[in-house]
C-alpha cells in the first residue's frame, strides 16, 4: 500500500476525503513518481561497414543527380519567365505602334459615321 505523509493525510481528511480515497490518491502518486530505469544497449562506437559506405555513396550520387536536375529546371524556369517578359514587352510595343494607332483611328471613325447615320 502506498505511503503518504502525516501532514498530507490530515489535510486531506480535513478537506473531507475518506481514507480509501486518500489511499487511492497515494497509489496514483506512487505510480507517477516511479523512475523508469533504462538500459543503454548502444555500443560506444559505431563501425561503418563496407555495405553502409556503399549505400551512403549511392545516396550521395542520387542527391547530386537530383541537385543537377533541380538546377536545370530552375534555369529552364528562369528562361521561360524571361521569354514571357520579353513577349509581354513586345506586345506593349506593338500596341503602341503607328499602324495600330491608325487602325484604331479608322475604327473610331467608322463607328462615328455609323452613329451619325442613325441620327
Amino acid at each position: 500500500m502506498a505511503q503518504i505523509g502525516l501532514k498530507e493525510t490530515l489535510s486531506l481528511l480535513a478537506a473531507g476525503y475518506k481514507k480509501k480515497d486518500i489511499e487511492a490518491l497515494a497509489a496514483i502518486d506512487e505510480q507517477t513518481e516511479q523512475v523508469v530505469e533504462t538500459e543503454t544497449t548502444a555500443p560506444e562506437t559505431l563501425a561503418i561497414t563496407k555495405e553502409d559506405e556503399d549505400k551512403m555513396n549511392e545516396l550521395l550520387a542520387q542527391i547530386k543527380e537530383k541537385e543537377e536536375q533541380l538546377e536545370k529546371l530552375t534555369q529552364a524556369k528562369e528562361a521561360a519567365e524571361a521569354k514571357v517578359t520579353k513577349l509581354q514587352q513586345d506586345n506593349i510595343h506593338k500596341d503602341s505602334s503607328p499602324a495600330v494607332a491608325e487602325s484604331k483611328k479608322e475604327q473610331q471613325d467608322s463607328l462615328l459615321n455609323l452613329v451619325r447615320g442613325f441620327m
